[in-house]
């Protein structure tokens, strides 16, 4: 009998072994097997809850946290249905103090809403789940470690009881009464946690415009009956919360009727008519009115909006084309590139940037971006110091082979690191291809090889044999990007690897 025609139930507990020997990314390279591996490893993967403890590496920085996640490759979708299957499951494997109750406080606050509100509990905690999963200040699974300059952060759990997600809930689904019964028993609005948003994030996050005019009046409130006392810092540090809250989370909704409500709240006194919203401009435009335009704003016509708010704004945008490279924002990079970069020679003080862009586009398998970029002139083989690495390497670990084919066509080489990153995530094509260039020496293959068969990767040290291939260069016909895309973007993501976001 074959391994596939096992009953369902045998080849699920075949693949909950797997999981566990292989651990995260490399069992998720078994979805490349075949179809039936890709349907069932998923429930395998959860099952073994190694997802737990997976850390986060943070995407450049942590301000890349606010972005649009729809063109992540399906790591959002992945990571959502985890996050229901394990507050549905709603238990602990660490004891009181785990930082895995997060699990269980999601399904607390959902239940508890739910019977307060009195609605369907599988609607509301679907809800919640998706503010967990979007919380800024979360990782990819609430109250899971991530790291920052390599150090992991454990994040810590507050009381389960604390009503302030309550409230975040409240604000979400538009629930008026109980947002003022909450304001009034003193539960802040702009506090948040790893868990879930503030109720000024989550106001704005659906839209719920009377909820946001009601929590920022009732900022306003405290404020000015603080102001003039010892008090007034933290709630002028508060008020600051708000006002961050509303335009930024109206900016990853890429509504610009949110966006302009969101900026003229938070400058005009909420109890004034609304109707001038969209003629409103910010009498004193601050860091706060821009900061979206580094992490959450993905249209180009609110990216316009944000920026009309400043008095150089030509000087200010040239240098976000990484961030928006990174985050996939073709019409925004497009825009940069022409405003900004049109008359950038070799010896242009920008230069560095276009570079990073690259760079960033090649690693999150952005291959639009990827060929913008290089028709600006953008250099495949300069080596980014904060990465250590070029953009060949980055678009070897993101495993697009259609953005490798285009570097070659514009002059990109690989050398010994850009081979070692596809033999890292296991890409056979890669590898393959990587080979029949030749243009690596049988030295640095061995190293290599030797690498791989250290850290387990056997098949990568077949491949890396002295006899396994004989060396040639290929004619320029061979990089037809024009090919078919041989990609791990078959998995639901750019590679196994960006399953961290990384």
């Amino acid at each position: 009998m074959q391994l596939l025609d096992l009953p369902a139930e045998l080849l699920h507990e075949v693949l909950l072994c797997a999981v566990y020997s292989r651990g995260v990314k490399r069992a998720l390279r078994l979805k490349l097997v075949c179809k039936i591996f890709y349907d069932h490893l998923p429930r395998a993967l959860f099952e073994s809850l190694l997802l737990d403890d997976f850390v986060i590496p943070c995407r450049y920085g942590s301000r890349i946290q606010f972005s649009n996640y729809e063109r992540d490759n399906g790591a959002s979708k992945f990571w959502y249905e985890y996050l229901l299957y394990r507050v549905r499951k709603a238990a602990s494997r660490r004891g009181p103090d785990s930082i895995h109750n997060g699990f269980v406080e999601i399904r607390q606050v959902a239940e508890e809403y739910s019977r307060q509100a009195g609605i369907d509990f599988q609607e509301t905690l679907e809800t919640v789940c998706q503010m967990a999963l979007g919380s800024w200040r979360s990782s990819w699974v609430p109250s899971q470690p991530y790291t920052v300059r390599g150090k992991v952060i454990r994040p810590e759990i507050e009381d389960p009881g604390n009503k302030r997600r309550l409230l975040a809930v409240a604000a979400c689904f538009g629930n008026a009464p109980l947002v003022k019964q909450l304001l009034s028993e003193g539960v802040s609005s702009t506090d948040t946690d790893q868990i879930l948003y503030s109720a000024c994030q989550a106001a704005a996050w659906k839209d719920q415009r009377n909820i946001m005019q009601l929590l920022y009046v009732q900022t306003l409130t405290n404020l000015q009956l603080h102001e003039n006392s010892s008090a007034g810092i933290p709630f002028r540090h508060t008020h600051y919360n708000a006002t961050f809250s509303f335009v930024t989370q109206a900016s990853c909704n890429s509504e610009m009727n949110g966006l302009q409500f969101a900026a003229y709240l938070v400058s005009c006194k909420p109890e004034a008519a609304t109707s001038a919203v969209e003629d409103f401009t910010p009498d004193k435009p601050g860091a706060t009115y821009l900061f979206p335009v580094d992490n959450a704003c993905d249209s180009l016509d609110m990216f316009k909006y944000m920026i009309s708010f400043k008095e150089k704004p030509h000087e200010f945008i040239v240098r976000r084309l990484r961030i928006h490279a990174s985050c996939g924002n073709l019409d925004i990079a497009r825009y940069i590139l022409e405003s900004g970069y049109g008359n950038c020679g070799s010896d242009c003080k920008h230069r560095p940037d276009l570079d990073r862009a690259l760079y960033l586009a090649a690693r999150h398998c952005h291959s639009d971006l990827v060929d913008l970029l290089l028709d600006h002139d953008a250099q495949p083989n300069i080596i980014i110091p904060m990465y250590r690495s070029s953009a060949m390497g980055a678009a070897a670990i993101g495993g697009d082979m259609r953005i490798v084919r285009k570097l070659l066509e514009f002059g990109g080489v690989v050398d010994e690191g850009v081979l070692e990153r596809a033999v890292r995530i296991e890409h056979t094509a890669m590898v393959e291809f990587f080979l029949e260039l030749g243009s690596i020496s049988v030295e640095a293959r061995l190293k290599i090889r030797n690498l791989a068969v250290e850290v387990g990767l056997d098949s990568m040290a077949d491949l890396l044999k002295p006899s396994y291939y004989n060396w040639k260069k290929p004619s320029k016909h061979e990089f037809d990007v024009t090919s078919s895309v041989d990609s791990f973007n078959t998995l639901g993501f750019c590679s196994a690897d960006t399953l961290s976001v990384a």
